[in-house]
C-alpha cells in the first residue's frame, strides 16, 4: 500500500481577516508573525511511503527537504533557478 504524508501551512485571507475569528484566537495567534509571511499563501510538505508486511519506506527520501537543497535541486533537474516569487525559500 501507498499512503502520503501531506502536512501544509496555508494561509486564508477570508478566514484569517475575519474579525470573529480574529477576536477568538487574539491571545493564541502570532498575528504580527503571520503578517510577515502574507507573501507565502501555502507550504504543503509531502511524503510518499510504500507500506509492506516487513516494513515501510520512504519513496520521497532522496527529495530536497532545504532551501540550499531545493535550489541545487532545481537547478540540476530544469537548468534554471527557481523563480523568487514561487520560490519563498530563496
Amino acid at each position: 500500500m501507498a499512503v502520503t504524508i501531506e502536512p501544509g501551512f496555508y494561509q486564508v485571507l477570508g478566514i484569517l481577516n475575519d474579525p470573529s475569528r480574529r477576536a477568538r484566537y487574539g491571545d493564541c495567534v502570532d498575528w504580527h508573525r503571520l503578517a510577515e509571511l502574507a507573501d507565502v499563501p501555502g507550504i504543503r510538505i509531502e511524503d510518499d511511503l510504500l507500506i509492506t508486511a516487513t516494513g515501510c519506506e520512504v519513496l520521497t527520501a532522496a527529495l530536497p527537504t532545504s532551501p540550499p537543497q531545493y535550489r541545487d535541486w532545481s537547478i540540476k533537474t530544469s537548468g534554471q533557478v527557481p523563480a523568487a516569487k514561487m520560490n519563498p525559500l530563496k
